[in-house]
């Protein structure tokens, strides 16, 4: 049923807010919408007062939930307004402001307010900002938010939505970020993996082998994706000539994170990670890793940047034999899960070569995706 609206105009500018019915909220929003735009500044303490009216009184109705969604979905134009001047930081403070006010209502009430809607949209400023981190972080909550109120580990809302990276779905907001992400994801590393490595291997494969795959946790899905965007954010904005050995702390946890994700994929709890980067060489039918590689000092700390020097310049071998590139990408990631750096001449290595560092270890990934 389309819900009615109340239509505001300032000038040139219509804005609509959802209708209510619950005369206090809908002049408070109107009191709101004035404020900011020219009349002078709101009564939050009313403002308040308002919406704990609201809230107290869609408590009980069976449908209180898409209430609450109705009631922060008001919040919108005025937040939408303000992104269009990006104006971020006001932007954000509209949606930590109302959830302020839903976390006191909760906490004197014993009672829950469905969150996911300003979480979403939080977070939403966040990624315009270019803050990766706590964007990720709110649209974990959101997430959150969305399984508790539906009692599903799917639900059907945006933030589900995001953490499969479907910008093609209704209510997703944020498209055009998640069309640039999975076009990177494809170009950029999927399909080096299927030429490259020369395997059969395609969106549509990782993209049900693993975003949908709900044998995977959620977590370890957000955990990918965070990282996935920090890639795509280092390199568009950073040319080579400009990272430097600074820098490399967030390249490293870039580094150390997707080997994480790495690891959940190819081991159990009953086994180690050397073990399981030998079953994973005995799907991938390695004779060279399945037959000779050892748990050797090459992969210790003190020995490592020796060892990926010759990994990433192709002359590292095992006894006696080459390696072909995905058994090369296998040892970095294996090597890196182990590795923690010291020293800034260490640093440098993994600098000058981060880009073929990652490309190898997202080919590991995709390996074990590719051979569950």
């Amino acid at each position: 049923m389309t819900k009615r609206e109340i239509t505001l105009n300032f000038g040139t500018k219509e804005f609509k807010f959802i209708d209510l019915e619950h005369p206090n909220a809908n002049e408070a929003f109107t009191t709101y919408y004035q404020s900011m735009f020219g009349i002078p500044a709101i009564d939050m303490k009313s403002f308040e007062s308002s919406t704990e009216a609201y809230f107290n009184s869609v408590e009980k109705d069976t449908n209180k939930f898409e209430k609450h969604d109705s009631y922060f979905n008001n919040f919108t134009p005025v937040w939408l307004n303000l992104i269009q001047q990006r104006r971020f930081p006001e932007a954000e403070k509209i949606w930590k402001d109302a959830l302020d006010i839903a976390f006191r209502w909760e906490k004197c009430r014993k009672l829950r307010i469905h969150k996911g809607t300003p979480y979403y949209f939080w977070a939403v400023t966040c990624f315009l900002a270019e803050d990766i981190d706590n964007g990720f972080w709110l649209m974990n909550q959101a997430y959150i938010e969305d399984k508790i109120t539906h009692n599903s580990e799917e639900p059907d809302t945006p933030s589900r939505f995001f953490l499969h990276l479907e910008e093609d779905q209704k209510y997703q907001f944020f498209k055009l970020k998640l069309t640039e992400i999975k076009e990177f994801l494809n170009k950029r590393l999927i399909e080096n993996y299927s030429t490259t490595i020369n395997r059969i291997f395609d969106y549509s494969l990782f993209e049900s082998k693993f975003l949908k795959n709900t044998q995977i946790s959620k977590d370890v899905k957000f955990h990918f994706n965070l990282n996935i965007f920090r890639l795509e954010k280092i390199l568009r904005q950073t040319k080579p000539d400009e990272r430097n050995t600074i820098a490399s702390l967030l390249y490293l946890e870039i580094i150390f994170d997707l080997c994480r994700v790495f690891e959940y994929l190819i081991k159990d709890r009953t086994t180690t990670l050397f073990d399981s980067v030998k079953n994973l060489s005995n799907k991938y039918k390695s004779t060279s890793l399945i037959n000779n590689l050892q748990n050797s000092n090459d992969f210790n700390t003190a020995n490592f940047m020796k060892t990926l020097n010759e990994l990433l310049n192709g002359t590292y071998q095992i006894n006696d034999l080459n390696l072909d590139e995905i058994e090369k990408d296998i040892l970095i990631s294996f090597g890196f899960r182990n590795f923690g750096a010291h020293k800034i001449e260490e640093n440098k290595l993994i600098v000058n070569n981060f880009e073929n560092i990652i490309k190898s270890i997202i080919n590991s990934i995709f390996l074990s995706i590719e051979l569950t």
